[in-house]
């Protein structure tokens, strides 16, 4: 029999606290008694498949218990829980579960998260009406039948389930978070009561229409990523959104966001955006993503001087003047597009990751004053290969970039570099100093680099030459 330790912590969970019980499997081991557990309130077990332990009984278990978490321990049946029925909070996620009637005792819980089972019918939940939490996430239901009466929902997750209607969630006016992403959703006219939502997820959907949302308010986040739709004229209202995801659809025009002032986040890639000017004074945005649109032309940026996030790949550019503004970057793409002048990045010193790659750029030496970048990719261009990338730190990606080079043989390091890792390059010589310290590194056959990916540079790098043929000098 286990004792109460004496610090009163009432959980058990598998694997982590060993002054407990490492396993189920070892009070099988043991012997122990898990009815001596009278003191116990939470019970935390993970990747256990119970139904393999015939000496564990799940209703041995006190009836004490006030949370549960059972997940991927491949239960097919819950009838051995139905003694449980004092539980506020159960979370059976990732369990081979079907038949959940069993359920519409524990009348108690506020929190109950059944994703990733096999669900079809959810019926025998329609008495859970202290419900405040409720995920059915990545199931089988289509019919929300059940739902109508948990008027204390506030976060509800339903994606990844074929739904036919969603008229039970009308009722549901307490809503604040709800998730519909993957749905087969097109019509979300039921929708329209929950104007206390501030999240609403309908990624990967159908959906054309958001009239349904231009009464929520209240909304701080909405993803839209992946749907129908063409028109966001109905947005105009929703000024306390912070972070909005409209990727994926046939966008043209964005002049509904342009009073969105609270706005931090802004995702809109892959669509058909010509002109971003309406975004462009948002002076509460840090996070902008516009990659994969018809954006040839930047507007001027001096009002989202507050980005530290930018992307813009795939779009045509080949001037990025107005960006010598931004010099709170910390992330930049800008591959894709048609950039030889990056004397406009010169100033922008904070930046950590850049993205060059797939340009016509022959010359990098306007990025030597970025000391802080750890992250850089100019595959896919025409630089000369004596051009110097120097004052890097951490890690700076090369991959592909000489690829466009067949001459290039010979690489020089300085000391300072550490690690190089592999590459889809055939170098055939590496010049330095201390050649014993790469060879745990790709150095193979030799002074040959063998390579199969990217190269990886880690640490300082204080001097890059690539040598034609060999024959060039420091």
């Amino acid at each position: 029999m286990l004792n109460k330790p004496e610090n009163e912590y009432n959980d058990i969970m598998t694997g982590k606290y060993q002054f407990l019980v490492q396993n189920l499997q070892l009070l099988i081991k043991n012997d122990l008694q898990i009815q001596g557990l009278s003191f116990l309130k939470h019970l935390n077990v993970k990747s256990i498949q119970i139904r393999q332990c015939p000496n564990i009984l799940l209703n041995d278990f006190p009836n004490s218990l006030e949370r549960v978490s059972i997940q991927y321990c491949k239960i097919q049946d819950i009838q051995q829980i139905s003694n449980w029925e004092q539980l506020q909070e159960l979370d059976l996620g990732y369990n081979f579960l079907n038949n959940i009637e069993i359920l519409d005792k524990f009348t108690q819980l506020t929190s109950l998260s059944l994703q990733g089972n096999k669900i079809e019918c959810i019926k025998s939940l329609s008495l859970l009406t202290n419900l405040v939490s409720l995920s059915l996430f990545s199931n089988k239901i289509s019919d929300l039948s059940g739902l109508e009466n948990m008027i204390k929902l506030r976060q509800l997750n339903l994606g990844r389930n074929p739904l036919n209607s969603l008229k039970p969630l009308s009722h549901l006016i307490c809503l604040e978070d709800l998730l519909l992403s993957h749905c087969l959703l097109n019509d979300i006219e039921q929708l329209s009561s929950l104007i206390n939502l501030t999240d609403l997820n309908l990624r990967g959907n159908q959906i054309s229409n958001l009239s349904p949302i231009c009464q929520m308010t209240s909304l701080k986040r909405l993803l839209l990523w992946e749907n129908k739709i063409h028109d966001i004229s109905v947005l105009t209202n929703l000024l306390n959104l912070e972070n909005l995801d409209i990727s994926g659809n046939q966008i043209r025009d964005v002049s509904a966001l342009q009073n969105l002032a609270r706005l931090q986040s802004l995702s809109a890639w892959s669509n058909n955006i010509t002109d971003i000017q309406p975004v462009s004074n948002i002076r509460a945005l840090c996070n902008l993503d516009v990659g994969n649109n018809n954006l040839a032309k930047l507007n001027n940026l001096s009002g989202v001087l507050n980005l530290t996030e930018l992307s813009l790949w795939r779009n045509g550019v080949n001037s990025i003047y107005e960006l010598r503004v931004l010099k709170n970057l910390d992330k930049l793409d800008l591959h894709e597009n048609s950039i030889s002048d990056i004397i406009p990045l010169q100033n922008l010193v904070k930046l950590t990751t850049l993205d060059l790659s797939a340009n016509n750029i022959l010359n990098i030496r306007p990025l030597i004053p970025l000391k802080s970048l750890k992250v850089l990719n100019i595959s896919q261009n025409h630089i000369f290969d004596q051009e110097i990338i120097s004052y890097f730190n951490q890690n700076l990606w090369l991959t592909d970039s000489l690829q466009s080079k067949p001459n290039t043989r010979q690489i020089q390091l300085s000391n300072s570099i550490q690690t190089i890792y592999k590459t889809n390059l055939q170098i055939q010589r590496l010049i330095t100093p201390d050649y014993q310290k790469f060879k745990n590194g790709i150095i193979q056959n030799g002074t040959k680099i063998l390579t199969n990916h990217r190269e990886f540079v880690q640490r300082i790098l204080e001097l890059f030459y690539i040598l034609e043929n060999g024959s060039g000098t420091q």
